[in-house]
């Protein structure tokens, strides 16, 4: 009888996190609504460009960080779910360097070549120094973003439910404010929606810090406290993080092939991929 009282305990708990973990995904999601509806009202080319900025801030951009936060999540369940706050602390700290090490090697190069890139695609050249350009703005916004989401990962491992709608709102209000601000206020055109982007992200990791400090069920975990041993055996932790990083690298490739082939089929063919 306790057994299943406390099964039911554990399944109206999922009931209730389920939906609002959800919101957080949503909410990452929204720039691919609000960007290119911003951009129709810049033009075409606008139109145009965004598209492709959107396909390389999902392949380029924040690739690395889900691939790597994936496989840490699962890692900071287990120590959370032990109450191990020495394992959690180490993990988070070799995932931190190792995800900065994936940075500077693949993701920085990538995005400083982005323009390249879409053109070695067959994209229009003018349309992708456009792209290009704009995720060469958005780089210090990725780096941040990668530590943001660390420690949020670490809020959604704890399954701390007020946090993570608290963030979760923050953020996209952020996302929404920082759009107008720049596009349609300060009339920055096509690149303040990059501006926007940048500036939003590097507020949700400033949320999620200033969260993590003050949040004093977070303070056993010492997450910033270096551990001596933080290096050790980082060999089989990237290993995964490696595979995790092909995994989702050829997924998200396959979804956003239809931008690159829509980009070859003519000029007023690629704003359609925003459907």
């Amino acid at each position: 009888m306790t057994y299943l009282i406390d099964l039911m305990k554990e399944v109206g708990k999922l009931l209730i996190s389920g939906p609002v973990f959800s919101l957080f995904y949503l909410v990452e999601l929204l720039p691919h609504f609000l960007f290119p509806t911003l951009a129709g009202h810049l033009g075409l080319a606008e139109l145009d460009a965004i598209g492709l900025y959107l396909a390389g801030d999902y392949l380029l951009g924040k690739m690395v960080s889900n691939s790597i936060c994936y496989v840490f999540q699962g890692l900071e369940s287990q120590a959370c779910g032990a109450n191990d706050f020495t394992a959690a602390r180490v993990i988070f700290q070799r995932t931190l360097l190792i995800g900065l090490v994936f940075y500077l090697v693949i993701g920085i190069p990538l995005l400083l070549n982005s323009s390249l890139i879409f053109i070695l695609f067959g994209q229009r050249i003018e349309i992708s120094k456009m792209a290009g350009n704009a995720l060469v703005i958005t780089i210090p916004g990725y780096i941040l973003w990668f530590l943001g989401e660390l420690l949020f990962r670490l809020y959604l491992a704890q399954m701390k439910i007020k946090q993570v709608v608290l963030i979760s709102t923050l953020y996209g209000a952020s996302l929404v404010l920082f759009q107008i601000a720049f596009v349609f206020i300060l009339r920055f055109g096509f690149y303040g929606i990059p501006i926007g982007a940048t500036l939003s992200l590097v507020t949700f990791s400033i949320i999620v810090l200033i969260s993590n400090l003050i949040d004093s069920s977070q303070a056993p975990y010492q997450l910033f406290k270096i551990q001596s041993n933080c290096l050790e055996n980082c060999g089989e932790m990237t290993k995964n993080y490696v595979y995790s990083l092909c995994q989702i690298g050829i997924y998200r490739f396959s979804n956003e092939s239809c931008t690159f082939l829509a980009g070859r089929l003519g000029k007023k063919n690629l704003p359609h991929r925003q459907f």
